[in-house]
């Protein structure tokens, strides 16, 4: 297993280095534990850093900085750690820092950092760091754009993936971007969430969604919920999905990036919203799309996007076995 990686911790232990510029790359440092070739950093601002060390054998043209709002990076520059009074190493590193002055973008860019060093090793060519890199930065710059999903409708996609008997499974086909079609997909079946607040079981479709490709099986998974103030909270739910792939750096950073994609800047704000775990666990219910109230597949020439709100009250209900019998992506959707 590998080692969990403690870096807010490691972070708030390391001294404020001493620099004559803030443009030094000057940092206090210590060795990553697991990836001691890597060091976490803290600047003269008290902004954290990775410091990462490459395979010299490649040698690649040399990427170009990057400079975000609230990110930066620079590859293959010279750095010197400090101890106080004195240098205790100077050596050339690729430099990822966190420039945000807000302590909670600290702690997320320390979060995202742990699965992004697990997929690194110990020393990774410089072609496998800026590739990996790409991504991180992908997820960072999220978090400045406007949120892609409600946060209600987040927790029902964490929920169903929480309670299920393959959590692994559902965040390995959870959707790329949250625009997919289906929130779940994997080969020719699909999976889409649907929330309603209350307790009447409307829903909103695309006409695409409840006509979905030929040879391809969709089961909706509906669910109803309600705000509660000492119910489980969007945090909650993160935190038990991610001890379940926490082993698994790839699916850990595709956990991370939809997040980041989904509740953009309104990412702090949500961890703290809650809702009623046993009404959601009460009401859970599925359905096949051939049940569900829609309109006719054939709209007018010109008419695209269709989309429309239907009442569930009325239709059938999939059985457990029913759900079980037809793929391994809706088995998993069976609780533990």
């Amino acid at each position: 297993m590998e080692v969990e990686l403690q870096l807010g911790r490691l972070f708030e232990s390391l001294e404020v280095p001493n620099a004559a510029n803030e443009n030094d790359r000057v940092f206090a440092a210590i060795p990553i534990p697991g990836y001691e070739s890597h060091r976490l950093g803290k600047t003269g601002s008290r902004l954290p850093a990775l410091l990462l060390t490459t395979n010299k054998v490649d040698k690649p043209p040399k990427p170009h900085p990057v400079v975000l709002e609230n990110l930066a990076v620079e590859y293959e520059v010279n750095c010197r750690i400090t101890q106080a009074p004195r240098v205790v190493e100077e050596r050339t590193f690729t430099v990822i820092q966190c420039t945000a002055v807000e302590p909670y973008l600290h702690s997320y860019f320390l979060m995202i950092a742990t699965p992004l060093m697990m997929m690194l090793g110990p020393e990774p060519t410089l072609s496998k760091v800026a590739t990996l890199i790409d991504g991180f930065i992908e997820i960072f710059r999220a978090l400045l754009l406007p949120p892609k999903k409600s946060v209600q409708g987040l927790w029902g996609e964490l929920f169903l993936i929480a309670r299920s008997s393959n959590p692994r499974m559902l965040v390995g086909c959870w959707h790329v971007t949250p625009e997919d079609r289906y929130d779940f997909s994997l080969g020719g079946f699909r999976i889409e969430v649907k929330t309603a607040i209350g307790r009447i079981r409307q829903h909103q479709f695309s006409l695409e969604q409840l006509y979905p490709p030929t040879g391809t099986q969709v089961i909706i998974a509906s669910i109803l919920m309600e705000r509660a103030g000492g119910g489980t909270s969007l945090e909650a739910l993160i935190t038990k999905v991610k001890e379940s792939v926490q082993e698994k750096p790839e699916l850990w950073m595709h956990f991370d990036r939809v997040l980041a994609l989904s509740l953009g800047n309104s990412f702090r704000a949500a961890l703290d919203e809650r809702f009623d775990y046993e009404l959601a666990m009460e009401s859970l219910a599925f359905y096949d799309p051939a049940v569900v109230p829609k309109l006719s597949p054939e709209v007018p020439i010109g008419v695209s996007h269709v989309h429309f709100r239907s009442d569930l009250s009325n239709a059938v209900r999939l059985t457990t076995d029913e759900v079980s019998r037809r793929a391994k992506l809706f088995q998993a959707m069976q609780s533990n």
